[in-house]
């Protein structure tokens, strides 16, 4: 069995997943579908593509070079969200919040 853990920036637990096939993205999957915040998740570095994130709390995230091609993020709240050479090509990014986001190198093409 196999856990995968997402934490906050200071460590404070948001979601633990577990099972024999756990991944960051099956782990944000599941959470998402709980209903929770992603409010400063730690989330820099790993794959989420493809994934529905629509309506999702992700406000001072951090997103860096993440890998998001794809990802449902229409009216999700990333203000704040360090998305640093994140991979953003195909997102949607339809009425997302994106209000003092630093996108610095991000790939939307």
């Amino acid at each position: 069995m196999k856990t995968v853990k997402i934490t906050q920036m200071n460590g404070e637990l948001i979601h633990e997943h577990s099972s024999e096939a756990a991944t960051m993205k099956t782990a944000v999957v599941e959470a998402y579908s709980l209903g929770k915040s992603f409010t400063k998740a730690n989330l820099a570095g790993h794959n989420l593509s493809g994934i529905n994130l629509s309506g999702a709390n992700l406000s001072g995230a951090y997103l860096s070079k993440t890998q998001l091609v794809g990802t449902n993020l229409s009216g999700a709240n990333l203000s704040n969200a360090v998305l640093i050479q994140a991979n953003l090509r195909e997102a949607n990014l339809e009425n997302a919040n994106t209000s003092n986001a630093n996108m610095l190198g991000v790939n939307r093409s």
